[in-house]
């Protein structure tokens, strides 16, 4: 007959496999998320790569096309991302030019 310590150890045993299983399956439904995530936001990129122009002082902007649909707060973020990668090399020549030429 096993005592009482015995079965403690072992339901907390099988409650941390259990634990453990759980965390796992959601560790790879989040990487499964981050994909799926990765792929929307690249396609949307993709449909909106026309829609970002460099305006006269030399910054890409986002011009929608008219009644091209709406957009859901992701989807302005991830375009917001893209601008400020695109803009990040303009923004430090720059701010190098005036950091030089004061």
């Amino acid at each position: 007959m096993k005592s009482l310590d015995e079965k403690i150890a072992e339901l907390h045993a099988a409650r941390r496999e259990k634990v453990e299983a759980r965390a796992a399956e959601l560790i790879a439904g989040e990487q499964e998320n981050q994909t799926k995530n990765a792929e929307a936001i690249a396609r949307l990129l993709d449909m909106a790569k026309d829609d970002l122009l460099q305006d006269v002082d030399g910054f890409y902007y986002y011009f929608p096309k008219p009644n091209g649909g709406s957009l859901s707060p992701w989807m302005l973020r991830a375009i917001a991302d893209e601008l400020d990668r695109k803009n990040a090399p303009y923004e430090a020549e720059l701010e190098e030019y005036f950091r030089t030429h004061p």
